[in-house]
């Protein structure tokens, strides 16, 4: 299956990243509790311990020309 294979590759790369002190930016439409299900517990342990979060509310900013590919 390619999904546990990738979510193995993801954990791989954000646990090295943090292993070696190596700044890292997630960016996820997920909040943090979705994203720890995502990723796991320990990746997601690594990431929320030491790091920073931030949150940014809204609707989209894209119009819907836009969403369909359009140029607009």
């Amino acid at each position: 299956q390619r999904v546990p294979f990738a979510r193995e590759i993801v954990s791989h790369t954000i646990c090295g990243r943090v292993d070696e002190g190596r700044p890292t930016i997630i960016v996820s439409n997920f909040d943090p509790a979705a994203l720890a299900e995502s990723l796991g517990a320990s990746v997601a342990d690594r990431l929320f311990s030491g790091g920073m979060s931030f949150h940014f509310a809204g609707g989209t900013q894209r119009t819907p020309a836009r969403l369909l590919g359009a140029a607009g």
